[in-house]
């Protein structure tokens, strides 16, 4: 069999052919840092793209949702501290009332210091993390505590005995 220059030429062309494009494909994944550019390309590693990249968006997910409960946490923690604090310091000042020394002039002073706390003690467990009251319980978007007309204390509206 005669082997004819113009059959050379048309093989050497189709090779020179399928050697850009595999360099195109090559260049392209390597700027793109891809395997391949369609799911058409390879579909097992298609597959396990996309698995892998759910799991990442749930594991980010995850992040958030634990980075949230830490930061509510750390607010519930601090404010409990401070709700700590402020009934330490009511405790003493209404021992101090109730203690025979004081005067009645002490007395009005000391009530006088236990309302401020009870104000400050009242806005300690209206705080907010975000959007939510920290002890509003399951009704987390109304303030867990207010104060009637006749001066009684509230919780979610509900009288407190």
């Amino acid at each position: 069999m005669r082997i004819t220059q113009n059959t050379m030429t048309r093989n050497y062309m189709r090779n020179l052919n399928r050697s850009i494009h595999a360099l195109a494909d090559s260049n392209s994944r390597l700027s793109s840092y891809r395997k391949f550019d369609r799911v058409s390309e390879d579909t097992a590693s298609a597959s396990k793209a996309f698995s892998v990249r759910e799991q990442l968006y749930k594991n980010e997910q995850a992040l958030s949702n634990i980075e949230n409960a830490q930061g509510e946490l750390s607010s519930v923690e601090s404010n409990l501290k401070c709700i700590n604090t402020l009934m330490q310091t009511a405790l003493e000042r209404v021992m101090e009332g109730l203690n025979g020394t004081a005067g009645g002039s002490e007395k009005k002073v000391l009530a006088r210091e236990i309302n401020n706390l009870k104000d400050e003690l009242l806005q300690t467990i209206n705080a907010q993390y975000g959007d939510k009251y920290i002890f509003g319980g399951t009704n987390n978007s109304n303030p867990p505590l207010s104060i009637a007309g006749d001066g009684s204390v509230l919780f979610n509206g509900s009288a407190i005995d």
